[in-house]
């Protein structure tokens, strides 16, 4: 590698670390600058006390972003005080990772203190859909009856994908309590977002404070080779994106089901771990009905139990009689 391509190489990875982490505890009385929050700026405002508060006279959804891309091992903290009772109408949305600057039109994930549950949550948003990837029932209306709320949130996420949530809510813990964790296969994002909820006379009765977001963005996936190969993402899927293998009855199989285009297809699915070394072929070369599952206990070939982990699944399809071949890599999670 020549100079100058060293060069350019360092500032491309400097320029991807520096969108990946930041920290704003509004000292500096402002959140214009270092960085820079964009959104809705009529209606927040830097309190005497340092803190980024909502500031709006009537019921309103609100929101300031800024970019962030941390994704793998990664970790967001921020406090947030809450001066009225949480509700439907009374919450606060810390999108760690989206994909747009407005959370109204973005996929993404965000941590929800408040809401109709009166508790701190992971959730996922995708396509105008949120599903909650982290709820702690022992922590159920955590936030019940509580006028004033002061909440310390942390969100941890590992190399292999692991979203773990900590919260302390302060008179009622000592300490940070871990919600819960999730596995997320990808999880990309372009912007940090701060949203809040507010009814008509709690327009200011929330602040966030102390924000540090450390980590780095998350690859992209690599381009599919380009051969004679069919890349079917509809014609195999796996229909449950973890699985747990404990005999309970619930989900203790990975299933991979398939539907293929006519009948002559062969098939096998291997599985590897997150580093690439195959630990069990589920079938080799075997012919398959027009339409099917084909199930994995989470055992290796030599019938060994596997531990808690990604594992890739690559499913390859030929029939011989016209040529054609599908083939689909899957990541599953296998949860003990």
């Amino acid at each position: 590698m020549n100079k100058k391509t060293n060069i350019l190489f360092l500032l491309c990875c400097m320029t991807i670390l520096a969108h990946a982490q930041f920290s704003d505890r509004f000292d500096d009385g402002n959140f214009s600058r270092d960085p820079e929050w964009t959104g809705d700026v009529y209606s927040f405002v830097v309190n005497r006390w340092q803190q980024l508060q909502l500031h709006v006279d009537e019921a309103a959804e609100s929101y300031l972003t800024t970019p962030s891309e941390a994704a793998i091992e990664a970790q967001w903290t921020f406090d947030c005080h809450i001066s009225c009772g949480t509700s439907a109408y009374n919450l606060v949305r810390v999108y760690l990772l989206s994909d747009s600057e407005n959370p109204d039109s973005g996929n993404g994930y965000y941590v929800q203190i408040g809401g109709a549950g009166k508790n701190i949550t992971l959730a996922r948003q995708s396509d105008g859909n949120r599903e909650y990837l982290i709820v702690n029932n022992d922590r159920q209306k955590i936030l019940d009856g509580m006028q004033e709320s002061r909440v310390h949130v942390k969100v941890k996420r590992d190399a292999k994908g692991y979203f773990t949530l900590y919260s302390l809510v302060e008179t009622k813990d000592d300490d940070f309590v871990t919600e819960g964790s999730a596995y997320v296969e990808r999880a990309q994002g372009k912007w940090f977002t701060v949203f809040v909820k507010n009814s008509a006379k709690n327009g200011t009765a929330f602040a966030i404070d102390n924000i540090e977001v450390t980590g780095t963005a998350q690859s992209a996936p690599p381009d599919e080779p380009q051969n004679d190969e069919l890349h079917a993402d509809d014609a195999v899927q796996l229909l449950h994106r973890t699985f747990t293998p404990n005999a309970d009855g619930f989900r203790d199989q990975c299933e991979v089901a398939y539907k293929m285009p006519s009948a002559g297809y062969r098939a096998s699915l291997s599985v590897f771990t997150a580093s690439g070394v195959k630990v069990k072929d589920v079938i080799i070369g075997e012919p398959l009905e027009e339409q099917g599952v084909l199930l994995w206990d989470g055992t290796t070939d030599s019938n060994a139990a596997l531990d808690s982990g990604p594992y890739v699944l690559l499913f390859e399809a030929w029939n011989s009689d016209n040529g054609t071949k599908i083939r689909r890599q899957m990541t599953v999670a296998l949860i003990k």
